[in-house]
């Protein structure tokens, strides 16, 4: 049995509750590994060591700045199997993992393309000062090596279960986040409101209730309701099912519907 190994989380999650690591798996040839990003920083204290043939279970805590980070391993695919600690109804494998802040994700990597690779933030800067975390196979030498994706295909939809009838919400609360002329803050807009005349949210138990998460602004954004899950039912016009998050991306210039569940 091959050596497994942990890098501690070392961060604390911005306002998220702390991270539930799974069992080790007992699955030969199998490692599994913890990775904080906090302050635009990947906590790895080495370089992540493995064979070929081998599988790799990341978890990737997202726990700081920036709002939102896109992590690629050139030659290789995550096979998302958890996001926010809960099992996905559809493992898919994707190129690219996209995390706001507070989010996780449980990933598999086969190592199936020997070599030195950085795995790191496609933001060039943000892997340069240490957003990234080098990933090494045995008896291989040389420097890591870095290329971009040849396209983000990062989806919730992409970890969908089958498409099933949503009953209606007893009450449907529309959330917008703009932003204003002149102004660098990001804005509120709930229900035709905004600050300082938005009413305090409150979901009593027993009532369906349905969020619909607006984003007119240029950059993604985390949205969290502490004490409750989000389960999407519809991510950029797609409809989803079996996806349950208490941290949701909202990308720029798109649109979640969510249904309010208590934790």
């Amino acid at each position: 049995m091959k050596r497994r190994r942990f890098l501690q989380l070392a961060a604390a999650m911005a306002g998220a509750a702390a991270v539930r690591a799974t069992a080790l798996a007992s699955v030969h040839n199998e490692q599994e590994i913890l990775l904080t990003i906090c302050d635009r920083m990947l906590d790895a204290r080495e370089a992540i060591r493995v064979g070929a043939g081998e599988r790799v279970r990341f978890h990737f805590v997202h726990a700081g700045i920036p709002d939102e980070v896109h992590l690629h391993l050139p030659g290789h695919l995550f096979r998302v199997v958890a996001l926010d600690e809960n099992p996905v109804p559809t493992p898919a494998a994707v190129g690219v993992l996209s995390l706001a802040r507070g989010e996780r994700i449980e990933a598999i990597v086969e190592m199936n393309n020997p070599g030195n690779w950085t795995l790191g933030s496609l933001d060039d800067a943000d892997r340069a000062g240490g957003l990234s975390v080098r990933v090494t196979y045995a008896a291989q030498q040389g420097p890591a090596q870095w290329y971009p994706p040849a396209f983000v295909d990062w989806s919730y939809a992409r970890f969908s279960g089958p498409p099933r009838l949503t009953p209606p919400a007893d009450q449907s609360i529309e959330v917008l986040l703009e932003e204003k002329p002149g102004d660098r803050m990001l804005h509120w807009v709930i229900d035709g409101k905004s600050y300082p005349s938005i009413e305090h949210l409150s979901f009593p138990p027993g009532r369906p209730y349905r969020l619909r998460m607006m984003n007119a602004t240029s950059r993604a954004y985390p949205v969290r309701l502490p004490g409750y899950n989000l389960q999407p039912s519809r991510v950029n016009q797609i409809p989803v099912s079996g996806i349950i998050k208490d941290t949701i991306r909202l990308e720029r210039y798109n649109v979640i519907e969510a249904d309010v569940a208590c934790v």
